[in-house]
């Protein structure tokens, strides 16, 4: 009698192991999801880049995803500076682009201008060879790095002009 009761034990245990392996072949395969693009709430990009195209420098925004620290620390980037979004953007650019060789040969400073009863912060590329588009995708991946690392801390945020606007990157803020 004692091995009856271990026998329907291990029935009864082969059997909810068959069922379970009917279940998970019959429910289709999951794959798993891609990490979505790190997008930011407070850095606005909308019509930025104009139309058509891939970046061409993919690098920069998969570094800016993936290791935002590392790539701070590599251009020199430490706090933001600044009372209001605007001034702290500018801040970090301005860091980036006189602490990297790199970013000091693509870009001027930051300068700030008054529109209005606006302001805006252009960042004027040096060269031709890197075009609007190109030019505010490393801006923008540059402050999203620095949002992601915990530089750049803004209250509303900012929003890079519609390039058909603009001539060069062109940050506001909203």
């Amino acid at each position: 009698m004692r091995y009856s009761k271990l026998d329907q034990m291990i029935k009864e245990a082969a059997l909810e192991l068959f069922i379970e392996q009917q279940k998970q072949q019959q429910e289709p395969e999951k794959k798993p999801e891609k990490p979505k693009a790190n997008k930011s709430e407070k850095i606005k990009v909308d019509g930025a880049y104009g139309t058509g195209g891939r970046f061409k420098y993919e690098a920069a925004g998969n570094r800016a995803e993936r290791d935002p620290v590392g790539l701070m620390r590599d251009l020199k980037v430490g706090g933001a500076s600044g009372g209001t979004d605007l001034e702290k953007a500018a801040s970090i650019l301005r860091q980036a682009i006189q602490g990297n060789e790199i970013m000091a040969s693509a870009f001027n400073v930051p300068s700030v201008r008054t529109v209005g009863e606006s302001k805006q912060v252009v960042v004027s590329p040096k060269s031709d060879e890197l075009s609007q588009r190109n030019a505010t995708k490393f801006l923008y991946f540059t402050l999203l790095a620095a949002e992601a690392s915990g530089r750049l801390n803004m209250k509303d945020g900012i929003q890079f002009s519609n390039a058909a606007t603009v001539s060069v990157p062109t940050i506001t803020e909203l």
